[in-house]
C-alpha cells in the first residue's frame, strides 16, 4: 500500500456517517459521540482538509442523533454555524438539518419567516464555495 496516502474529507465524513447513525445502548452512543467530537476537532484544525457541506451536515446530525441534551446541541450547533458560514459552506441540506435538529438555531438565522429560511436570502459569502 501507499505508505505516505493521508485521509481525506471523504473518509473523515464516512466515519462521522457512521458515529451519526450508531445504534444500541447509550454506552455505544456515548462512544461514537467521543469519536465524532474527536473527529471534528482534527478536521477543524487540519491546514490540508477543507471541510465541505457534506461533511459539516453530518456534523450537525452527529449533535442531532448523538447529543440528548437541547441546549448542549444547541450550543454546539450555534457554533458550527458560524464555521460553516465562515468557510463558505452553508447550503440547503444543512438549513433542512438545523430546522429539524436545532430549531432554536435555525429560527435565529436572518429572515426566518414563516418557518421557512430561504438560502438566497442570507448573505451571499455563507454559502461562496458551494457547488
Amino acid at each position: 500500500g501507499n505508505v505516505d496516502a493521508r485521509p481525506n474529507i471523504s473518509m473523515y465524513t464516512g466515519v462521522l456517517n457512521a458515529c451519526a447513525y450508531t445504534k444500541g445502548m447509550k454506552e455505544a452512543k456515548a462512544e461514537a459521540l467521543r469519536i465524532a467530537l474527536e473527529i471534528a476537532e482534527e478536521l477543524m484544525g487540519s491546514p490540508s482538509l477543507q471541510v465541505d457541506g457534506v461533511a459539516y451536515n453530518t456534523l450537525f446530525q452527529v449533535y442531532g442523533y448523538l447529543i440528548g441534551d437541547a441546549e448542549k446541541q444547541a450550543r454546539l450547533s450555534s457554533a458550527l454555524l458560524k464555521q460553516c458560514c465562515k468557510d463558505g459552506q452553508l447550503n440547503s441540506h444543512i438549513l433542512s438539518t438545523l430546522k429539524k435538529f436545532a430549531p432554536t438555531v435555525y429560527f435565529k438565522l436572518p429572515g426566518a419567516h414563516d418557518g421557512f429560511v430561504k438560502l438566497g436570502a442570507l448573505p451571499e459569502q455563507w454559502s461562496r464555495n458551494t457547488r
